[in-house]
């Protein structure tokens, strides 16, 4: 890296299913360069809670690494799983590492049994390993069991009318009679945990876990009904002070592991901003005089507190011109908190050989810096 202060920071999201957010990034600079060859150029990944928020994460901290451990998957195949360590006591769990979808051909069936056990499992690896800070991100889950997979794995005790523990999954909540969490509470006593959700869903009813994000994860219309349901049923045996937490943003999260994860003292925040004070983006851009981000889609949802927005939002209060590329762009103008805006297939034709995606990125980043007139900075 060169010696001079940064003049560009570019600082995209994942491009889900195309591109990690450093590969994109990586992409970005490099027509970033090949425009402006005396440019100086800060790559900063960012991640705002949802699918490669560890790998941001450990590509941010000096020193930081990871662990390997199999685990439960959501459905009880053993899968392998990363633990990230930004530090010997400072943890990093990716639920959809051990809980994800990627793990799983989502069916109703599958929306109804998936848990998020495994992920309650490497937070235990965590704690057993000397962890006194655990940021848990919770984007890409599979289940929709209010988090009740991961308290077992801590400790707790889910039981039917008869005292027999339930099987995994949400649905399986409709029969549930008593809930014990003392166990996964004293696991986790000297941890402080915190929780960086993507979404501001709360537990339960139309905008809640099972009937927002349930049809992703191959709910049906009844199978969404049936969790919702479940779910209510969980809540209403805890008492009040627990229950209000159904209510709280980002409860839902995860099919209701935020929820789950509340119980035991947790701390939910939206996802990008923790991860952007966790990477020192603010220090980065005070050595900025231009700031390029981006995902695969900017939309409404972008403004729906998604990392590019988040990045946007921090740029502007530092007067900093914030500039988006994405792989397609259909956000409203009038609502962009972005200086501009570079669709990639304005820039590269669908039969062009440049579209693959490291290329077409290289080529929005190289026509942005042409029309911004930049040489140097």
């Amino acid at each position: 890296m060169a010696s001079s202060p940064p003049a560009v920071l570019v600082a995209p999201n994942a491009y889900k299913g195309t591109l990690s957010a450093y590969s994109a990034a990586v992409a970005i600079a490099r027509g970033c360069t090949s425009e402006a060859p005396g440019i100086t150029v800060q790559i900063l990944p960012v991640a705002d809670g949802g699918n490669g928020m560890l790998d941001v994460l450990l590509h941010s901290a000096r020193g930081s690494s990871y662990t390997v451990h199999t685990v439960p998957g959501p459905l009880g195949t053993p899968v392998s799983a990363r633990l990230g360590w930004l530090s010997p006591t400072h943890a990093v769990v990716e639920l959809a590492e051990s809980s994800g979808i990627v793990h799983l051909v989502p069916t109703s069936q599958t929306s109804r049994t998936a848990s998020s056990y495994g992920c309650g499992i490497l937070i235990a690896e965590a704690c057993r390993r000397g962890a006194q800070d655990i940021l848990v991100g919770l984007g890409g889950s599979s289940s929709t069991d209010g988090g009740t997979g991961l308290l077992a794995a801590l400790g707790a005790r889910f039981l039917d009318r008869n005292g027999t523990p339930l099987p995994p999954g949400g649905a399986a909540l409709q029969r549930l009679s008593k809930v014990d969490l003392s166990r996964a509470r004293e696991a986790v006593r000297n941890v402080r945990i915190t929780v960086a959700v993507d979404v501001d869903a709360p537990l339960l009813g139309p905008h809640g876990a099972a009937a927002q994000f349930g049809p992703q994860k191959g709910a049906t219309p009844s199978d969404a009904a049936v969790l919702d349901d479940a779910l209510a049923n969980f809540a209403s045996l805890l008492p009040e002070e627990d229950r209000a937490r159904a209510v709280h943003p980002g409860a839902g999260a995860a099919g209701g592991t935020g929820f789950g994860l509340s119980l035991l003292g947790a701390e939910l925040a939206p996802g990008a901003g923790l991860v952007l004070d966790t990477i020192g983006f603010n220090a980065a851009l005070e050595e900025a005089l231009l700031v390029i981000t981006g995902e695969g889609t900017i939309d409404s949802t972008t403004l729906q507190g998604k990392a590019p927005y988040e990045v946007a939002r921090r740029s502007r209060t530092h007067g900093v011109p914030c500039f988006a590329i994405g792989g397609k762009v259909t956000l409203d103008p009038s609502l962009s908190p972005f200086t501009g805006c570079v669709d990639c297939t304005s820039v590269c034709q669908p039969n062009d050989p440049r579209n693959a995606p490291r290329r077409a990125l290289r080529e929005a980043a190289r026509s942005l810096i042409h029309e911004l007139g930049v040489v140097s900075i």
